[in-house]
């Protein structure tokens, strides 16, 4: 008889303890299952520099800036998570130009791209810097030490 107490009260605990911590069971994993609508502030933007798609000609105009080309796809995981971050980059300095190699297959072998994200930095036509890959804080650090800021 003790028990049987002993192991009701025990399941009565552990259920306490689930229901406490948020647990709901295996459907709290399902895709369809309500969440809570958690909003957040929206990132301030950092620079507001021209940011053009596939279109490294109008980019390069702006010589007094250096040109970042990134190369990605729609279906690159680390692509889309940069092109995300993108607004609260600091990007002064920088004309940014993401080029889409989905679009312009050619484009990829004439500029050496053999993985995604490719970053580019480009100084009147000429390549100054490249990383391959994106993190936050190692793309930040890069991004800092390839600027050239407008005169």
């Amino acid at each position: 008889m003790k028990t049987g107490i002993v192991l009701l009260l025990s399941a009565f605990i552990i259920l306490a303890v689930m229901l406490k911590a948020g647990t709901e069971g295996p459907e709290a994993d399902r895709p369809d299952s309500k969440k809570p609508d958690i909003t957040q502030e929206q990132p301030k933007v950092v620079d507001n520099s021209p940011i053009f798609e596939n279109d490294y000609k109008k980019a390069k105009s702006h010589a007094e800036r250096n040109v970042l080309v990134i190369f990605g796809a729609d279906w690159c995981k680390y692509c889309k998570i940069l092109k995300g971050d993108m607004p609260i980059m600091n990007l002064e300095g920088y004309v940014v130009c993401v080029v889409d190699i989905t679009k312009d297959k050619e484009i990829k072998a004439r500029n050496g791209v053999s993985s995604l994200p490719t970053s580019i930095v480009m100084d009147n036509g000429k390549e100054v810097a490249r990383t391959v890959g994106y993190s936050p804080q190692a793309y930040k650090g890069w991004l800092d030490a390839n600027r050239r800021l407008a005169k």
